[in-house]
């Protein structure tokens, strides 16, 4: 907000599509981007009264339109110049020099000027409100209201406070993301939870980049014969891999789209003598990656504060590490050729590349750390009393 003072931030949220009527009943107005603010003006002795019109003897005949003032009632509203129709003056009463005058309103009856009989409650500030909407901003965390909310009994609180009002808002993406897993996470025919690729849509056409990932994989197998070191650990990695059931031996592609994905290895500094291996999902083939055409999902990690506070709650901490998460979560099954990769047959280093596939979620694509933490929370919920109650 910015005055003469400065500018100020707010943070605030945004109701939707609230209707207002007049007191008779006869005019109703729809206002969207009600704006919250902790900020309004509420001068009441400037309302005008009954007492007031009857004052002014130009101004009697509006008496008994105008309500008594209430004094516990508190200013909730302000209708700005954004909806020009409800400020249209459908008829005027003025008088002398100096005095008041009324302009009637679809709303209802106005008064404008010094509406102190005595002038001795003349206000001694003036505030001016002008509001802009950012309409690139993250949404609020609140989903937006369906229907029209008509206001019979104005509460002190329209806007209720909530802890969620720190949170971080849901992208549309992220929307998306969390809509896609409600439908289609489920568990396959051999017990393991399932979950789609989230491609953002509508998806492009995909290129097939094998002579690329033929290209890599060559790389690869130079490195792997000049260290019999890193050898033997890729060799150890994907043997849990493939044994595991993430990867298999891929089909022939007979129609359809189909991605491969490169494979190299990285090391921990703490752990020397295990290598993880990766696949580049980051990899550009004709302006396309793999990682670019699907939703990164949002960010579903336990909230630092709520860990701690967890931690002070009981007597005793517990953490655990899953291996290989991503892993133990599979991917649909039309899905699984968009994660076609080269390796040695039968994990023997002195056989031939052939084409594999991966039938899990894998390490390098950025939705899987979210597929992966909806999945856990999706196992938990699912599962017996027991564990719901030592969730995390």
């Amino acid at each position: 907000m910015s005055s003469c003072n400065g500018n100020s931030t707010m943070k605030c949220r945004v109701a939707d599509s609230i209707c207002v009527r007049s007191i008779d009943g006869k005019s109703t107005f729809e206002l969207q981007d009600v704006i919250e603010c902790d900020s309004i003006p509420s001068e009441l002795p400037e309302i005008a009264t009954p007492e007031v019109a009857s004052a002014y003897s130009h101004l009697h005949r509006i008496s008994s339109y105008l309500p008594p003032l209430d004094p516990s009632i508190k200013v909730e509203l302000l209708i700005g110049r954004d909806i020009p129709e409800i400020h249209h003056v459908q008829e005027q009463i003025t008088g002398d020099k100096g005095e008041p005058f009324a302009q009637r309103l679809a709303l209802g009856w106005v008064v404008i000027g010094e509406v102190c009989l005595g002038k001795v409650h003349a206000p001694n500030k003036i505030s001016v409100r002008k509001t802009h909407v950012l309409n690139d901003g993250r949404c609020t965390t609140f989903p937006l209201c369906e229907n029209n909310i008509e206001i019979s009994d104005l509460k002190d609180d329209i806007f209720i406070r909530t802890t969620n009002d720190n949170k971080v808002g849901l992208s549309v993406e992220d929307r998306q993301f969390l809509s896609l897993m409600d439908t289609d996470f489920r568990k396959d025919d051999t017990g393991h939870w399932s979950a789609p690729l989230p491609f953002k849509q509508p998806k492009p056409p995909i290129p097939n980049n094998r002579s690329q990932a033929w290209k890599r994989a060559q790389i690869l197998d130079t490195s792997l014969r000049k260290n019999q070191t890193k050898r033997e650990h890729f060799m150890t990695f994907m043997e849990k891999v493939l044994n595991s059931g993430a990867a298999e031996i891929a089909p022939k592609v007979i129609s359809g789209e189909c991605w491969y994905l490169p494979l190299f290895g990285v090391y921990h500094h703490k752990k020397p003598d295990k290598i993880r291996g990766v696949f580049d999902s980051s990899a550009v083939y004709g302006d396309v990656s793999l990682n670019n055409l699907l939703m990164s999902g949002p960010d579903l990690t336990n909230n630092l504060v709520g860990i701690l506070m967890r931690f002070r709650k009981n007597a005793i901490a517990i953490t655990v590490d899953i291996e290989q998460m991503f892993y133990q979560f599979r991917v649909s099954n039309h899905h699984r050729d968009y994660l076609r990769f080269f390796w040695y047959q039968d994990n023997d280093f002195s056989k031939p590349l052939i084409e594999y596939r991966m039938t899990s979620h894998v390490f390098g694509n950025t939705p899987s750390p979210a597929v992966a933490s909806y999945g856990l929370r999706q196992a938990v919920a699912t599962s017996d009393e027991d564990v719901r109650a030592f969730r995390m």
